[in-house]
């Protein structure tokens, strides 16, 4: 097998997430993106060596029994439905070995008619009824199950919501058309595969794997909100983590009939669905496994990317078959419609071909669901207009008036606009002169973060042409869920926290990316002190769930803050170090911090008192010309207007919020 074709991939400074397109490089302003200056590949021995390790980490994952035992035992809607589906596969897997053990084989051997054709009458009055009712109220008891898992780990704000306007519950109905149609065309590709001489048997039983383990993990990817192509491409770069998650099930469930078969998955399935919810499968970035799966033998941080073997392909086409089965039976079904090309490999392959002699690269999984059939990228859809460039009018750009402060962060940002938070302190003392955009994402970490950032922050070309705010100042505050313990799904390595962050500033700062602004003021915000068994406590009562060990410690909050000070003094960009900030207000005291925390995790109106005053001192001590003091309001006051109200309309035209205009300190 081959590799997928993509576009070259831009070289990475430091680890940063597949969902990315940020370039980055050792040096704090070099990108690069020609594939002959990519970092030194890996060996087919290191390469082979980390697959491996992948694979084991599925197979572990796929026996954490321990996790589910737990999870039923402490949840009673989870221990309702998953008692209710048991009972039900165990009487539908009872009756398939009832009528396949013993009626069929006597039923074969009798002369009269009606006892030659008892098998079939069981068939039709029983077995298939009830098959068919345990697999239906299967489905439903799993997808009750996956949603209360997911929130039990993540709240209910993180499940994606569902479709609200007529046009979402139109493509929401697509989606699950096709879907149904992706699970027939896989039934009828693993059987096609048995039918291939000699390496038949072995492939089928290696897509069957695949299909388990993507059906296992197909609950959190739809709860996260991916849609199908990046689904299937996420499998595809990780093929031996989900070839081992998938192997367990794939050799319980061969040895009977198909219908057996299919009822004896149905009974292990709820319990797969919780284990992939409680699993991380690796490597988290394909193209710098090293990173993922373990720290470089020699040491090094990560600074340098290594890419797996050419001899080892990153991507395997598993689902291409059925991707491709689909296109046809979708074709056949849109007689008289216009479909193109509605695979994620067709579209992806095309775009390809028509923008590599750019060198634009499509993010690892940006491509466009493909039941849309239409790939769209990321970093395209906020210059599309239905009106051509030179054509557009000032009305068009009405809500471009003033420059902006974007506070990009976590839930503690999420909540700055809050009564007395800091988001609202800073509108207050910009009003009329900058914009305070709140980008602010509750449970997210930096790894997730990399995505979002480049769909929030401008292109420099988009700034340019007005169709995007400028940002003057960018305050960086992540940290607080990469900095939970190992087992939390938020919890980011230390080593990839500084990589990340590192990632985020030199996408603003670097010459050579997308969204360089040497206009933009960074400030890099530490994250704050814990209290993690009231913050557990808290988090119970939200969840309405028991008690549960805590997922932060002091210590380990105490060294991501330290962690996020070195990136920002070897980045040369000011940071408020909040955790030292708080500690020292709390006379370095534990039982005291709590008087700067709401709830143990996020801060109150004197936590939020602190971050504003020591940022505004930032400011004021890096970047004089962005303090508000030096501003002046991008309209004129009424008491202008006041003094030649006849002409109030060359008065009350748009100026700039600098008086003069001072240079940029040398440091941006």
């Amino acid at each position: 097998m081959s590799r997928a074709p993509r576009h070259p991939r831009p070289q990475y400074a430091s680890v940063s997430s597949p969902d990315s397109s940020f370039t980055q490089a050792s040096q704090p302003q070099h990108y690069t993106s020609s594939r002959s200056s990519y970092p030194t590949f890996l060996s087919l021995q290191e390469t082979v060596r980390l697959q491996l390790l992948c694979a084991g980490r599925g197979l572990v994952d796929a026996f954490r029994w321990d996790t589910v035992i737990r999870l039923v035992a402490s949840d009673s809607e989870i221990r309702s439905n998953v008692l209710k589906s048991l009972m039900l596969n165990v009487v539908s897997l009872v009756s398939i070995y009832f009528f396949d053990w013993l009626l069929l084989p006597l039923a074969q051997s009798q002369q009269k008619w009606f006892h030659r054709n008892l098998g079939w009458f069981y068939q039709v009055l029983w077995l298939l009824p009830v098959v068919g009712a345990s697999f239906y109220l299967n489905s439903s008891w799993c997808t009750l199950i996956a949603k209360r898992t997911f929130t039990l780990q993540h709240g209910s704000r993180a499940v994606a919501q569902p479709p609200s306007t007529y046009s979402g519950m139109l493509n929401a109905l697509a989606t699950s058309a096709y879907r149904a149609v992706m699970v027939f065309t896989s039934v009828v590709v693993s059987f096609a595969l048995a039918y291939i001489p000699y390496v038949g048997p072995i492939a089928g039983f290696a897509f069957l794997c695949w299909v388990d383990a993507y059906y296992c993990f197909e609950f959190i990817w739809i709860a996260r909100g991916f849609s199908l192509s990046r689904r299937v491409r996420h499998l595809e770069e990780r093929w031996a983590y989900y070839f081992a998650f998938g192997l367990p099930t794939a050799a319980l469930c061969m040895w009977g009939s198909s219908l057996a078969n299919a009822a004896l998955f149905a009974l292990f399935f709820p319990a797969y669905i919780i284990m992939a919810m409680y699993a991380r499968p690796l490597p988290l970035d394909p193209y710098n496994p090293t990173m993922s799966v373990g720290h470089r033998e020699d040491g090094a941080e990560g600074d340098v990317v290594r890419y797996p073997s050419p001899l080892i392909p990153i991507r395997i086409p598993v689902f291409a078959p059925v991707i491709w089965l689909n296109d046809w039976i979708v074709r056949i079904l849109s007689v008289g419609t216009s479909t193109g090309g509605a695979s994620g490999y067709n579209t992806s392959s095309k775009r390809d071909a028509g923008a590599g002699m750019q060198h634009k690269r499509v993010p690892s999984d940006s491509v466009e669901s493909v039941e849309e059939g239409e790939g769209i990228e990321l970093h395209s859809v906020s210059s599309r207009s239905a009106v051509p460039d030179d054509t557009l009018e000032i009305g068009t750009m009405a809500t471009v008036i003033q420059d902006a402060i974007m506070l990009l962060g976590d839930s503690i940002t999420q909540f700055a606009f809050a009564s007395e938070g800091y988001a609202a302190k800073l509108a207050d003392a910009y009003i009329r002169k900058m914009d305070v955009v709140n980008r602010g994402f509750s449970g997210y970490n930096t790894e997730w973060m990399l995505s979002i950032f480049e769909q929030c922050f401008a292109t420099k070309r988009n700034v340019d042409q007005g169709l995007a705010q400028k940002v003057r100042i960018l305050v960086i505050w992540l940290g607080a869920n990469d900095a939970t313990l190992p087992h939390s799904a938020h919890h980011v390595p230390l080593v990839r926290y500084k990589a990340n962050l590192a990632s985020l500033i030199r996408a603003v700062r670097a010459p050579d990316s997308p969204r360089y602004s040497p206009d933009t003021a960074v400030v890099v915000l530490t994250p704050p002190p814990v209290e993690p068994e009231r913050w557990a406590r808290n988090l119970a009562l939200l969840t309405e769930t028991p008690l549960a060990p805590p997922d932060r410690d002091f210590d380990q909050a105490k060294a991501y803050a330290e962690a996020a000070r070195q990136v920002g003094v070897r980045e040369g960009v000011p940071v408020v170090d909040v955790w030292t900030k708080m500690w020292e207000a709390a006379g370095r005291d534990k039982a005291r911090v709590g008087q700067f925390l709401s709830d143990g995790l996020h801060l109150n109106a004197e936590g939020y008192k602190i971050v504003y005053e020591e940022l505004i001192a930032i400011i004021a001590k890096e970047y004089p010309q962005y303090h508000y003091d030096n501003l002046q309001t991008t309209f004129v006051e009424y008491s202008d207007i006041f003094t030649d109200p006849m002409n109030y309309r060359k008065l009350t035209q748009k100026r700039s919020a600098f008086t003069s205009q001072p240079a940029l300190k040398a440091r941006l």
